[in-house]
């Protein structure tokens, strides 16, 4: 049974039909793999789990969970490509080349991968041998020491991807893989990543910066929950995440879009699934989405797709026809 999960799994779309990460010596076929799914691999035994995803993200970010079946597991979490968010309170982004080391404190953890190309490498260490791996870490000796009473997620440490580490992952490239021995030869390769980040990463620090990047992944959750709700101010969405609509603007300066524009950007994404899979009318869809009017809509929809929302309905019933 697999101990990855996606819960929004439409929202993949392959690259390849080919898997090129460093894991793609892993058989498809001995993983739990749909062609729903992102492109990925895994593989795990009584002492680590190994987890990689490689695809690219469209409409709306993936969210997975990963079932370990217990808490307090120690995981190195790299991000090769993307912006992936552990989903914690409060969210932890990384950005490519950043390499989180953290323990979880809540089952099942949740990893949550953005629009566009993902690449996440990710080692989790059971509970069983973090006495043992503390007796040749001081960093983790020190880490174990401290009090984590109440918290989700807590961080041992951050770096960035070096060419030494690019180098270890490379090794990975030379594995074949075997039932048996793979397991063996993926835990000796463990220890070249251990000795590295283990030895190198560096305490986490709250800088304003950090907090913006934070409160900026905390907003996207809760426009995606509440988007539908009519009323949606920044004075409201400010208020409900007790910041002031000033440090709400700011943490969405230098992003794609701001935060009235992703707001828009869900509801026309929503308008477009209604109109494809329901007969309500168009009228009826923009007002439950709360568009000012029907034109303002047909306007910022055909901006948004390159069809006005009847030319879109008409063009999805001439393609059920099709394939019916």
């Amino acid at each position: 049974m697999s101990f990855v999960k996606f819960l929004n799994e439409n929202s993949a779309l392959r690259q390849a039909s080919r898997y090129d990460g460093y894991l793609s010596f892993i058989p498809e076929t001995h993983c739990s793999i749909t062609d729903k799914q992102p492109a990925h691999r895994y593989l795990y035994n009584d002492n680590f789990y190994w987890l990689e995803v490689k695809d690219s993200i469209q409409l709306s970010p993936q969210q997975l969970e990963i079932h370990t079946n217990m808490q307090d597991c120690l995981w190195i979490h790299m991000d090769l490509s993307g912006r992936s968010v552990l989903l914690t309170s409060p969210p932890r982004p990384l950005s490519t080349g950043e390499i989180q080391c953290y323990k979880q404190s809540i089952a099942p953890l949740s990893v949550q991968l953005n629009d566009g190309k993902n690449w996440v490498f990710m080692i989790g260490i059971l509970p069983a041998n973090m006495e043992r791996l503390a007796a040749e870490y001081p960093a983790i000796r020190t880490w174990l020491n401290m009090d984590h009473t109440g918290k989700e997620c807590t961080v041992l440490g951050k770096m960035t991807l070096h060419p030494k580490l690019f180098s270890v992952l490379d090794a990975l490239k030379r594995i074949s893989f075997r039932p048996f021995g793979t397991y063996y030869l993926l835990m000796a390769w463990n220890l070249r990543i251990f000795d590295i980040v283990f030895n190198e990463a560096k305490e986490e620090t709250d800088t304003e910066q950090d907090h913006e990047v934070r409160l900026y992944h905390k907003t996207i959750t809760y426009l995606r929950q509440h988007f539908c709700e009519e009323g949606l101010t920044l004075q409201r969405i400010a208020e409900s995440l007790n910041v002031s609509v000033r440090t709400l603007t700011r943490s969405f300066a230098n992003r794609p879009h701001s935060v009235s524009a992703y707001l828009q950007e869900l509801r026309l994404v929503e308008a477009r699934d209604r109109i494809m899979a329901s007969d309500n009318t168009i009228v009826s869809i923009a007002f439950s989405l709360h568009f000012v009017c029907q034109k303002s809509f047909s306007k910022l929809f055909k901006k948004r797709f390159g069809y006005t929302p009847t030319e879109w309905r008409e063009k999805m019933i001439r393609k059920r026809s099709l394939v019916n």
